[in-house]
């Protein structure tokens, strides 16, 4: 008999524990259209950045994407999960997501000559795309095309040679 009382204790402790730590896994959802304002725990109020669901993930936590574009750097930098808890990140429910690491353009395009058109940046360009087709860089002559970046010191200029397409 007193085996047995012994035992029931034991059992409840380690329900209890089990269920602390499942407990402490959240989900977190993150769609174009939420605000990072939110709580992010679910569909209805979701944040707007993927970033921000890392920001607050621990070991064991899965953040659901919604479907939609994301533009955004992502800093997993000392984030890890643990073993059999790991952090994830998935699409929900099957939806596309796309992650893209471009970032849009929207300074004016002058006609530099002939069909290059340049613009002013702020950052190096490596490759430009004017709707979703590669454009080929304008260079010096016999210059390399990389590792050379576009433009020197603080002011950068872009050039492209093509015609932008426009939606009819």
């Amino acid at each position: 008999m007193s085996t047995h009382i012994f035992k029931l204790p034991c059992l409840v402790l380690l329900a209890c524990s089990q269920l602390c730590l499942s407990a402490q896994a959240a989900s977190y959802c993150v769609a174009p259209d939420g605000d990072d304002r939110n709580a992010g725990t679910s569909p209805e109020q979701p944040f707007a950045l993927i970033q921000r669901a890392v920001d607050v993930m621990r070991p064991g936590d899965t953040c659901y994407i919604r479907a939609g574009v994301y533009r955004e750097t992502i800093d997993l930098a000392g984030k890890a999960g643990l073993s059999g808890q790991p952090i994830t990140l998935t699409n929900y429910m099957a939806e596309q997501v796309i992650l893209d690491g471009t970032v849009q353009i929207d300074s004016a395009w002058t006609l530099d000559e002939g069909e290059v058109y340049k613009t002013t940046l702020p950052q190096n360009v490596t490759q430009l795309f004017v709707d979703d087709e590669l454009m080929t860089l304008a260079r010096f002559p016999n210059a390399q095309a990389f590792p050379i970046p576009c433009g020197t010191g603080r002011r950068r200029v872009a050039f492209a040679r093509g015609i932008r397409r426009t939606d009819t």
